[in-house]
């Protein structure tokens, strides 16, 4: 009888210690919130609406700011903040930063003293966005603690994409009061606030959108958006930590818009930001070269992000859709809470993930 009753005395240690392991790995596990942000340009208002895992709506926020962000931004989350430039109304009337507490949902807006801000970038303890008065541009810092500004012209330089590596700001804009409108990449120490290089980009394409890290590297996807005659020299670039441009990667779509990593794989959306059309992905293997150029089921990459083994994409209409990876499977689509009541206009400006703070 005894091996009988050591039997049964494991098996009950067993399942016991299986149900500890798995309440502990259940409490450990992320709990995943989509936000999705809806404004309106006509008066100073914008909803958040937050979604479970299950696409189950789960509450809104009402925010007193209009304009946020603008079609040609996106919101951010970095450290468990929520951070966008909500613009105001069509005059772009606000001079501030907003930032979410997605542990609290308290809210706190960052007064700059400058209109018409976009590009914001979190650098703790600052904040760095761009800014266009009078047709000078600046980039403007922001010291949480102190609430000092700091500002830099410039020069016009129409700032299209910033965000921090290799402790640096990489600034990537273009110069309108030069012939060609040419695209510049500025590296900026983010204490002294020095430009430490200047890079010309002109001979690769124009305009910079995104980028992203990977093994090292920063890609970035550069079109010749503004002559559309030329689409070869839209292109994938690779930068070094000081701006050096260590490969080209030519791409075989325009328009490139946003670049993603996903395991070993580099995904660039083909998205025409002025005429809202785009269902184009580009997939790129950066060891080999090779490319995949896939069409998405849905029509829409006006933002894209990638959580797990999906791409979640929004048209920028209320729709968001879901696709497997890698095989880009239309797996799931969502029309989701839209708040227009026949006043004013609200336009979903972007969504974003929170993984409970993980």
């Amino acid at each position: 009888m005894k091996p009988i009753k050591v039997s049964i005395i494991c098996l009950i240690l067993a399942a016991y210690l299986f149900s500890v392991y798995a309440a502990a790995d259940k409490e450990s596990s992320p709990d995943i919130k989509i936000g999705v942000i809806s404004s309106t340009i006509e008066k100073q208002h914008s909803f958040i609406d937050f979604y479970n895992a299950d696409w189950e709506h789960i509450e809104t926020l009402d925010i007193p700011y209009g304009g946020m962000p603008t079609h040609f931004d996106h919101a951010i989350v970095n450290n468990n903040m929520l951070f966008a430039v909500p613009q105001g109304l069509a005059q772009k009337n606000l001079t501030i930063v907003f930032q979410l507490n997605l542990s609290t949902d308290e809210y706190a807006a960052y007064d700059l003293g400058a209109v018409a801000m976009s590009s914001v970038c979190p650098y703790r303890p600052y904040i760095f966005t761009t800014n266009n008065l009078n047709g000078e541009f600046f980039l403007r810092r922001y010291d949480i603690d102190s609430h000092n500004t700091d500002t830099l012209n410039l020069n016009g330089l129409f700032v299209n994409h910033i965000k921090q590596y290799f402790d640096k700001l990489f600034v990537f804009g273009t110069s309108i009061f030069e012939a060609g409108d040419p695209t510049y990449l500025l590296i900026i120490d983010p204490e002294t606030m020095v430009v430490e290089n200047r890079m010309d980009l002109s001979e690769y394409g124009s305009g910079i959108e995104d980028s992203v890290m990977y093994e090292g590297l920063i890609y970035a996807p550069i079109s010749d958006y503004y002559i559309s005659e030329n689409p070869q020299k839209s292109a994938v670039l690779a930068f070094d930590k000081e701006g050096n441009i260590v490969e080209r990667i030519n791409l075989e779509v325009n328009a490139p818009f946003q670049i993603l990593k996903y395991k070993d794989e580099l995904i660039v959306t083909h998205y025409d930001i002025v005429q809202c059309k785009g269902n184009v992905i580009t997939k790129i293997d950066p060891a080999t070269k090779q490319q995949t150029i896939i069409s998405l089921e849905n029509e829409g990459l006006y933002q894209a992000l990638i959580l797990g083994n999906f791409l979640y994409a929004s048209n920028g209409e209320g729709q968001i859709s879901v696709y497997s990876l890698p095989d880009f499977e239309l797996a799931d689509q969502r029309a989701l809470v839209r708040h227009d009541d026949g006043k004013e206009y609200y336009y979903m400006s972007s969504f974003f993930f929170w993984l409970g703070g993980l």
